[in-house]
């Protein structure tokens, strides 16, 4: 087995500080839904609006599709072993960037945050699912706006046509 290095160890133990200072308390502690929202705290609301932001840079803005406040609900309807893993991997998502940026999710420009989406996209398969999952419910709070549906140009229904038989 190989020796261990003086760049490899301080990295390795600077993730571990990390992990140990947010990850323990920032991933496992109950917290309080924030202001105005009834299931997602601060965090986990900063995460998912980052992620929004970093997935639709165009078009509506997710405030405008008001995507925080579907996602709230959303994640009110989940059952509560899935919203517990649901809550805890937004807020993963928020200080996973901590041991490589020094900053969380939502904090970085976009050009990071995009960075950070792709790298975890290709990690293996539990952090690509739950970022899967997260992408998802972000995705369908985002396109049940008004807003969001109007500006791809979807409608409900057939448009009639002129043509004969």
């Amino acid at each position: 087995m190989g020796r261990i290095g003086r760049r490899a160890f301080l990295i390795g133990g600077a993730g571990v500080a990390a992990i140990g200072a947010t990850g323990g308390v920032a991933l496992l502690a109950p917290f309080e839904p924030m202001r105005g929202r009834r299931w997602l705290t601060e965090t986990e609301a900063a995460g998912a609006l980052a992620l929004a932001r970093t997935l639709f840079a165009e078009g509506p803005t997710p405030e405008q599709a008001d995507v925080l406040g579907r996602l709230d609900a959303a994640v009110g309807d989940l059952h509560p072993e899935t919203r517990r893993l649901f809550k805890t991997g937004l807020r993963a998502l928020e200080y996973a960037p901590l041991p490589r940026f020094f900053a969380r999710f939502s904090r970085l420009d976009p050009q990071r945050r995009a960075a950070c989406v792709r790298s975890w996209e290709k990690k293996p398969y539990l952090w690509a699912a739950a970022l899967l999952s997260m992408r998802f419910q972000v995705g369908v709070a985002y396109f049940e706006s008004d807003e969001a549906r109007a500006a791809c140009g979807w409608a409900l229904g057939c448009t009639p046509s002129h043509a004969e038989n």
